[in-house]
């Protein structure tokens, strides 16, 4: 297959006139694609446990184990807050679900009622304009609309998908 190669690569050479690739030994031994037993100046320890590693020059983890918990610490700080937000949005959610729920309807209610509930207004999953002066807010399908100082209206909205 070889020969076959260069004999093939020398004739498209000659008809072009372009010279041959030649690779030199130093070129060669410089190639990232080696591996480190080919090249033991390339040893190299894991960023999780600091185990030699052995294989590819270009690994950076001893096994799966390493690698899963070393992204895990990293991204740990990211998942708290997703958690935490979403921990805020699930008991925004309840606290209108049990006063929708207990009312069997739509209901009006306090600001006051709802901050000793612990119901939180920095957080919603998404709002509407029903008119220019309304902007309906919600969590998720349950929603809130201010109707003057300090009084809401809790509502369902059936038709969650019209985001």
């Amino acid at each position: 297959m070889e020969n076959y190669y260069n004999q093939n690569h020398t004739k498209n050479n000659e008809k072009n006139g372009t010279q041959p690739l030649t690779i030199s030994n130093d070129q060669q031994n410089n190639s990232p694609h080696f591996t480190q037993t080919q090249h033991p100046q390339f040893v190299k320890t894991c960023l999780e446990c600091n185990a030699k590693i052995k294989g590819r020059v270009d690994k950076r983890f001893c096994d799966d184990n390493c690698r899963s918990a070393f992204h895990n610490k990293h991204n740990r700080t990211q998942l708290l807050i997703t958690r935490e937000i979403n921990a805020v949005l699930r008991r925004n959610r309840q606290i209108l679900k049990d006063i929708f729920e207990t009312n069997h309807s739509e209901t009006i209610v306090s600001k006051q009622q709802l901050e000793k509930k612990g119901f939180s207004f920095e957080f919603l999953t998404h709002s509407k304009e029903k008119s220019k002066a309304e902007q309906a807010k919600y969590c998720y399908e349950f929603g809130y609309l201010e109707l003057k100082e300090g009084q809401f209206k809790i509502y369902k909205n059936q038709d969650i998908t019209g985001f």
